[in-house]
């Protein structure tokens, strides 16, 4: 499985730059894993590559899509780039953080909308 040439890509870019690649790798269940490589430059850039991340990855789970990231233990700038985009850890798998949705009674629900 080469996850970056099956993978659907982004590249973000400051001037000439290159600040952050983005991986949504697609499973066949309606699963996807997001995987995410940010050079320090791109630190001033936190809120805008935070809002597209909503912006884009909002519409999947509408769908009814899963979509999964890996944080590694320890890795306190990945956790809180997680959580700012809406991951939440699985508490089984905590190095699997998994996106969610808040539901009309304000808890986080994970994956599909059936589940709320």
């Amino acid at each position: 499985m080469n996850m970056r040439i099956n993978a659907y890509t982004v590249a973000f870019h400051a001037g000439n730059e290159l600040i952050c690649i983005s991986y949504l790798y697609p499973f066949p269940d309606q699963r996807f894993e997001f995987c995410l490589a940010i050079s320090p430059s791109a630190r001033p850039h936190m809120r805008q590559l935070v809002r597209f991340a909503h912006l884009t990855l909002d519409r999947l789970i509408q769908t009814g899509a899963i979509i999964t990231a890996r944080v590694r233990s320890g890795n306190r700038s990945g956790a809180r780039m997680a959580r700012l985009v809406g991951f939440v850890p699985d508490p089984d798998r905590p190095e699997v953080w998994t996106l969610g949705v808040r539901n009309s009674n304000g808890w986080i629900v994970r994956g599909r909308k059936e589940e709320q």
